[in-house]
């Protein structure tokens, strides 16, 4: 059976991977998986800063596609932790508020963060939201 670029449904080392994003047939890169395929996004920003992304380092698509690649659509996170307070950010700027105020997991309201208790679990919460759990979930 041919394979590469002889086979008959061949487009040129670009695939559509799961959850949205596009792959690249890249077998050399450090980051290609066990099919010799890197995300797209993960390319085009090395090619903007000139050099690899560290390890522990993520792509933020501004527009959430992530089939949008476009250099002004990326944003380079240092870790995890950065891409989801970005992602936490726009979701309060959606929901009309602050992009600091934090969204208790209980009453599902923004507060800001001086209003909100840690708890246990280090969960920021309103501290009434968070003892009406705790008599409601016990029998």
């Amino acid at each position: 059976m041919a394979s590469g670029s002889r086979h008959h449904n061949w487009r040129g080392g670009k695939i559509h991977k799961g959850a949205g994003y596009t792959g690249l047939l890249l077998p050399e890169h450090p980051r290609a998986d066990k099919q010799g395929y890197v995300l797209e996004h993960i390319v085009i920003a090395e090619k903007a800063i000139g050099h690899s992304l560290p390890a522990q380092a993520e792509i933020h698509h501004v527009n959430n596609h992530r089939r949008d690649n476009t250099n002004s659509n990326l944003v380079i996170c240092e870790n995890h932790r950065y891409h989801m307070l970005l992602h936490q950010r726009e979701d309060a700027i959606k929901a009309g508020v602050p992009a600091h105020w934090l969204k208790c997991p209980y009453c599902k309201i923004y507060d800001a963060r001086e209003r909100l208790w840690v708890g246990p679990k280090n969960g920021k919460h309103h501290r009434t939201c968070f003892n009406k759990y705790n008599r409601d979930r016990k029998p």
